[in-house]
């Protein structure tokens, strides 16, 4: 096994095991994607959260790709858990405004 997927599998099994605080997802799905969902979890014998971050963390273990931070990002997502350095908008158009571009047209 490679050293990247090492990494990769060690990060996944990290997630899955070591966030202290939970946080809420919302997924948009049809009706009849939530009835597939809701069979896949129940023939697992697993609660809905669970079936989908089983598959969640396969899909991360089966991944060749490194998603592991570099220094920076890693460093600016940590001050942004911590709340530093962050900004604030009161709505999309000064988003773009303080970006120097106008709001894109839909």
């Amino acid at each position: 096994m490679t050293t990247k997927k090492k990494t990769i599998q060690h990060h996944a099994k990290k997630m899955a095991t070591a966030l202290p605080k939970k946080v809420r997802l919302a997924i948009d799905c049809s009706t009849e994607e939530r009835k597939y969902i809701k069979m896949f979890a129940l023939y697992e014998d697993k609660t809905i959260n669970e079936f989908v971050m089983s598959c969640v963390r396969e899909h991360v273990n089966k991944c060749n790709r490194a998603h592991i931070p570099n220094d920076e990002t890693a460093a600016t997502l940590d001050a942004s858990e911590r709340g530093e350095n962050i900004i604030s908008f009161d709505s999309i158009d000064d988003f773009f405004k303080s970006m120097g571009d106008s709001a894109p047209t839909i």
